[in-house]
């Protein structure tokens, strides 16, 4: 495995970490359906297990914007 998937990988397991222990939002790798890449519902996070590492860490960071932009208050 090159060094540059193991540093993807690492990276989406620390964003992973810190969403859930900061913010309380849950990421869950699933068996979601191509071409499906992932899903949200604003307060958990799914991904695809058919994500390559970088993927998975694009995804979960910008499905975390979304579930920011679902949540934030109109007022």
């Amino acid at each position: 495995m090159s060094s540059l998937i193991t540093e993807f990988r690492a990276a989406a397991n620390a964003v992973t970490t810190h969403l859930h222990a900061r913010y309380g939002v849950s990421v869950a790798v699933t068996g979601i359906q191509p071409p499906l890449k992932g899903d949200l519902d604003g307060s958990r996070i799914l991904v695809a297990e058919h994500n390559t590492d970088e993927e998975q860490l694009f995804l979960v960071a910008h499905l975390f914007g979304h579930t920011v932009q679902w949540n934030m208050s109109a007022e």
